[in-house]
């Protein structure tokens, strides 16, 4: 993940090396970054939860897309490195 410092992302406490098992309503399946985007440009100014891994550990924490000064809603850039169906959960490392 790249992550612009002051971006919406960055103040609502995500870090470069979080792992995002969870973003949202979006689930595994085809066009899978186009579904991530769309997610958040339809959750402007709310909270989106997720679920990260932080140094090995589970956390949920909470993202709110809006305006800023940068690119994107974020201001994160995602990298999808590989995906996984568990437990009927998304799992995806980026």
């Amino acid at each position: 993940m790249k992550l612009l410092i002051d971006s919406p992302a960055a103040e609502d406490g995500l870090l470069l090396i979080d792992e995002f098992v969870w973003f949202g309503n979006v689930e595994n399946g085809d066009n899978l970054q186009s579904r991530l985007v769309a997610e958040a440009q339809s959750n402007q100014g709310n909270p989106i939860p997720l679920v990260i891994v932080r140094q090995g550990a589970l956390m949920n924490i909470t993202v709110a897309p809006r305006p800023w000064h940068g690119p994107g809603s974020l201001g994160c850039h995602f990298r999808i490195l590989w995906l996984s169906s568990c437990d009927d959960e998304l799992v995806i490392f980026i």
